[in-house]
């Protein structure tokens, strides 16, 4: 079958460059044309994945699949019960997530292979949650892309501007603090879900610097791995609207030159300084961070409690391992006396296959109430996710937050994944 090359990195980040130098092997499949985002793998999966979401609230219904007219879509809506006793083969079923990918899969891989028939390869940027699901089932190479996250937001508000539009993540309303934040979230999913896939076969780390300093180098390195034969003048093929530097080498740590912001660099470290550290990027300048739990150390897990719905199991390099044993299981940090003006949204790094919420609750006070909560959905997946909770946009964040509670994973039916991993929790200014 025709072998994945995923490309996972963020906008602005240089896999625009890197599809065109993949691509210039004729072996590898995909748009030969500007800017390389044919998404049909990632589609495949996301089909396969709905099936997953059944029983969610506004869950797509039978009737809308009998509906010829109906646009939207979902889950198969169709779930019989059948009474006890009942023998397993009187109930047909379906297909497994992973079994409805792989077909979906092999019918796009035939259909790429007659318009390319000597295609051996098939690259695509997918977004960070994706080669958790297709990297090992379909032998597929992820390169990890990575740039330093201070250029990036340069190089990202630098063409908005340019092109007259908002792009990115950024929305008309937003000033460069809350893009930075909206951007940093992205960063850290990304960087999440490359930490856990670090050591495995078939994942590549390439940094964007170099590519920019020395594409030849980074050509004959992803040549011996992958068996390609890729050949840099491929990447002129990149237009120069899509460009903000004069060359690849000068776009190279250009927030020294150009500076930030202000307030952008300290938002930005709130979400990223263990990615920037880890990546090998230059630490940003002296400026106190605000407090945070690293899951993955003992000593900051020792300040966490929570209550007689469930139980912490373990502390790895995957995070603090949590089994649920009720359906309100919460955590509270140490009461760390904040001052609310300078919080503007708290952050879960979490992976789970249970739930349908997080929540947040605080005490200003008057100890935890519906008033002074936030609930947002959650999705149970096998992939690292970063729960966001704006709390500086509701009215009851203010004065002195003496305690923070999580609700984790709640709700939903009981499932055989009891298990919750929580990673990180990060408050942003």
């Amino acid at each position: 079958m025709l072998k994945p090359i995923l490309v996972c990195g963020p906008n602005r980040g240089g896999s625009t460059a890197l599809m065109a130098l993949l691509t210039s092997d004729a072996r590898v499949a995909a748009d030969q044309i500007h800017p390389f985002e044919n998404c049909l793998l990632t589609y495949c999966l996301k089909l396969a994945l709905l099936q997953s979401r059944f029983d969610r609230p506004g869950a797509w219904n039978i009737g809308q699949m009998l509906n010829f007219g109906d646009s939207e879509f979902g889950a198969y809506p169709y779930r019989p019960s059948a009474p006890a006793g009942t023998p397993p083969s009187a109930v047909l079923g379906q297909p497994t997530e992973a079994e409805w990918f792989r077909g979906l899969w092999q019918t796009i891989a035939e259909y790429i292979r007659r318009r390319r028939p000597g295609a051996a390869w098939y690259a695509e940027k997918v977004p960070s949650w994706v080669p958790t699901y297709a990297g090992s089932d379909l032998g597929a190479t992820t390169i990890y892309l990575f740039r330093d996250p201070r250029d990036i937001f340069l190089s990202a508000n630098a063409l908005m501007k340019k092109l007259d539009y908002y792009s990115f993540g950024r929305k008309p309303q937003d000033d460069d603090t809350a893009y930075a934040r909206e951007f940093a979230s992205a960063y850290l999913m990304l960087f999440e879900n490359y930490r856990s896939h670090l050591n495995k076969p078939g994942s590549i780390l390439l940094r964007y610097e170099d590519l920019a300093r020395d594409a030849q180098a980074v050509s004959g390195v992803l040549n011996e791995k992958l068996g390609l034969c890729v050949n840099i003048a491929g990447m002129n093929r990149t237009p120069q609207s899509h460009r903000t530097s004069a060359s690849l080498a000068s776009s190279i740590e250009r927030w020294r030159r150009e500076g930030l912001p202000p307030g952008v660099e300290g938002t930005l470290m709130d979400g990223l300084d263990e990615a920037i550290g880890s990546l090998g990027y230059a630490p940003a300048r002296a400026e106190p961070g605000m407090p945070k739990i690293d899951c993955t150390r003992r000593q900051d897990v020792a300040g966490l409690q929570h209550n007689s719905h469930g139980r912490f199991a373990d502390v790895t390099e995957e995070g603090l391992e949590i089994i649920p044993e009720g359906d309100d299981f919460s955590i509270w940090l140490p009461e760390w006396h904040l001052d609310a003006s300078q919080v503007h949204e708290c952050w879960l790094t979490v992976r789970a296959r249970i739930g349908t919420h997080c929540s947040v609750y605080w005490d200003s006070g008057q100890g935890f109430g519906e008033e002074e909560s936030i609930h947002q959905p959650f999705f149970p997946a096998d992939h690292w996710q970063i729960i966001r909770f704006g709390v500086a946009r509701r009215a009851k964040w203010a004065g002195t937050i003496h305690r923070i509670r999580f609700d984790l994973c709640n709700g939903g039916a009981i499932s055989p994944y009891r298990r919750i991993y929580l990673r990180s929790v990060r408050l942003i200014r």
